[in-house]
């Protein structure tokens, strides 16, 4: 018999993945930002999912944030 034209899609999961750090100064000395991208990279790459990093350098209280707006926008 017959698949009667269905064809199956496995989609994979895309995950946003934020990185912030507080200062340029925490940036630049190598803080956690490298640290916070290697592991969320490392984690979707481990787990089979496609991501993209989202980044900001800035206070956390900061409401406006670039990265993290784009991160919504991308959500909806």
């Amino acid at each position: 018999r017959g698949n009667y034209g269905i064809k199956i899609v496995y989609m994979k999961k895309k995950i946003g993945v934020y990185i912030r750090v507080s200062s340029y100064m925490q940036k630049s000395e190598g803080g956690s930002i490298e640290f916070q991208r290697d592991r969320g990279s490392k984690y979707c790459i481990d787990n089979g999912y496609d991501f993209e990093l989202f980044e900001d350098v800035m206070s956390g209280d900061k409401v406006e944030r670039k990265g993290m707006n784009i991160l919504y926008i991308k959500m909806n």
